[in-house]
């Protein structure tokens, strides 16, 4: 039996720290063979068109930071799982090709590759950059 696990919207870096503590706790009694996160990691507040609060003080740097700890602590708690990030509309917004969103050569600078601490915390992660309501993963 393959067990497999999935969450999204964690939105970093305003996750709800309670809810994020609550899911390691489950990834790490449940230990399942593929754990897959759905999207939005990250909030793109950089790529949003309205921004809905007056104290969005973070910066790119704080986004990749934290799914950079998050990451990391799901790696720790599930070292033999196999994982996987399906890119939501709030990663692609940040990190697709719409020119609406922001430009090619500053998106290229912003990648979630071109950040050492997220791009280390990501490498032994499935990585599916496209992003449709289409958009599979086959376990």
């Amino acid at each position: 039996m393959v067990k497999f696990a999935s969450f999204s919207c964690l939105h970093a870096p305003i996750t709800d720290k309670t809810y994020f503590n609550w899911l390691i706790t489950q990834l790490e009694d449940f230990q399942p063979d593929y754990v897959i996160n759905l999207g939005d990691w990250w909030e793109a507040k950089p790529a949003k068109r309205f921004s809905k609060w007056a104290d969005e003080v973070w910066t790119v740097l704080d986004e990749h930071r934290e799914v950079a700890r998050q990451a990391s602590e799901i790696n720790r708690v599930l070292p033999n799982s196999k994982r996987v990030l399906l890119f939501g509309n709030h990663d692609d917004n940040f990190f697709g090709e719409n020119p609406d969103r922001i430009e090619s050569d500053v998106r290229a600078a912003l990648h979630w590759r071109e950040n050492k601490d997220t791009s280390v915390a990501l490498k032994d992660w499935k990585v599916i950059e496209e992003y449709s309501h289409r958009t599979k993963f086959k376990l």
